[in-house]
């Protein structure tokens, strides 16, 4: 295969190492590429078995183990050590050669759970019947991410997100993975866009030198919130409103531009 099309065949993979509790995943694409890449950094073994030659190459250019071979052959499934491997990874994006595939996996090696994906929920239990251990739905995933983006863009609250992502998942499938929102800026929120966040440099002879948030009513006074302080390098979240300020501390708030205004006359000079 190395002279007829410049890439290595899967039987080169038992030359160069010992496979054994490893996974087998099958394509690399983008997703095979990332899972090949992740499981490289975490240190598991495995093997890649893909039939694209300028994939195969792609895989060597990048120092991975990726082969040439037809993951429907019996021969080639021995060559990977498929019945010691630990788990399979199936990332076809031809959906009826991984039906064919499944059902040679089953046949080779029925011991040895299939990790797979899917385009349709609708192909899931077919999958699951004939041997595929756990299938995962493009469509849903891709349709959670989208409903979770939708509904933090309209200012809907976290929880009632998780909420309606849980009752999702429960009528279509499970995940492992703890669903990840982005988190929104001040700006971005409608509902507070009166509010600003400001910093201020706390200078001798100020009124806030030597004195505290609280005993400078500053909240009552002039509306605004200390969120955060810079002394030296190190930055203070939420700090105690009690602790005085000291002379070149920064001082970061949040509160309406009136607010603002009126509270930054009390860190300058006298």
């Amino acid at each position: 295969m190395e002279r007829l099309i410049g890439v290595r065949s899967i039987d080169e993979a038992d030359e160069s190492r010992k496979l054994e509790n490893h996974v087998v995943i099958i394509g690399f694409g983008v997703a095979g590429r990332l899972t090949a890449s992740t499981l490289q950094a975490a240190g598991a073994p495995f093997v890649v078995l893909e039939l694209n030659a300028d994939n195969v190459r792609k895989g060597k250019e990048l120092g991975l183990p990726v082969y040439y071979g037809d993951a429907t052959s019996e021969e080639a499934l021995g060559h990977a050590h498929l019945r010691e491997a630990r788990q399979v990874v199936l990332l076809m994006n031809d959906q009826q050669a991984a039906y064919r595939v499944v059902d040679m996996l089953r046949r080779v090696a029925p011991h040895v759970p299939v990790l797979m994906r899917t385009r349709y929920l609708a192909e899931r239990e077919g999958l699951v019947r004939i041997g595929a251990r756990d299938v995962v739905a493009e469509e849903v995933e891709g349709a959670v991410e989208v409903i979770a983006r939708l509904l933090r863009n309209i200012e809907v609250p976290r929880n009632v997100i998780e909420s309606s992502i849980q009752r999702i998942r429960a009528d279509t499938q499970t995940s492992e993975r703890k669903q990840t929102l982005p988190r929104a800026q001040l700006g971005d929120v409608k509902a507070l866009s009166e509010l600003k966040i400001e910093s201020v440099l706390v200078r001798e002879q100020s009124q806030a030198a030597g004195a505290s948030p609280v005993s400078m009513q500053l909240r009552s006074t002039t509306g605004v919130l200390v969120v955060g302080l810079r002394r030296g390098e190190a930055l203070l979240q939420n700090p105690d409103p009690k602790a005085c300020f000291e002379p070149g501390d920064i001082v970061y708030f949040v509160g309406t531009s009136a607010g603002i205004r009126a509270a930054l006359p009390l860190f300058d000079s006298a």
